[in-house]
């Protein structure tokens, strides 16, 4: 079992990426899995992070990220086929999300560390935020992706690029993480993913 994280900024492509890795995967042959990004499960399930604090908002976000994933990679080993697990962002995202003081209080919880979390993952894939290099394809507000799902996307492109370099800086110390930056199409960005 493979565990890669798929990360990046706001619109960057990582929702829209999934089926042309999970393509790329199975015509090579690999039973793939998906772990879907777990701050829209919370939200669809009624969680509002504006009246939740935000130590018990992270906390449950990245306690539930580290559940769904063992799940994954326990049915995924059983199947005894070579499998990867692709993750829609990972545990470290969060703390991209967060004070510095708050993300202490999360690992605390959890009984983590920075170093478990980031050794959970195989390789880390950093698509960079639209704002940052294709800011005519950046779409923020109420707005639909490129997968034709509704999406609110609350940051301005400012803010993306912002929470972009935040997110990279979270997963700088994982030994095999590429940052795959927005040069060409959207589709020389998959296929570099």
């Amino acid at each position: 079992l493979v565990t890669i994280a798929l990360t990046g900024g706001p619109c960057a492509g990582k929702t829209s990426a999934l089926s042309a890795l999970e393509a790329s995967a199975k015509s090579a042959g690999y039973h793939m899995m998906v772990s879907t990004e777990i701050a829209t499960l919370m939200r669809a399930g009624g969680c509002d992070e504006a009246i939740t604090p935000a130590l018990a908002f992270q906390t449950s976000l990245v306690r539930l990220q580290v559940q769904l994933e063992d799940a994954l990679a326990a049915v995924g080993a059983a199947t005894d086929l070579p499998t990867i697990l692709i993750t829609d962002r990972g545990a470290m995202d969060a703390k991209s999300y967060m004070s510095p003081h708050t993300w202490s209080a999360v690992l605390e919880a959890i009984g983590a560390t920075e170093e478990s979390l980031l050794s959970r993952y195989d390789g880390v894939i950093h698509l960079v935020t639209a704002a940052d290099g294709a800011p005519q394809s950046y779409k923020w507000g109420n707005v639909t992706d490129d997968s034709g799902h509704w999406v609110y996307r609350k940051e301005s492109p400012e803010e993306a690029i912002v929470t972009d370099r935040r997110t990279q800086a979270a997963w700088a110390a994982h030994p095999r993480r590429v940052i795959i930056p927005n040069a060409g199409s959207f589709s020389n960005k998959t296929k570099h993913a």
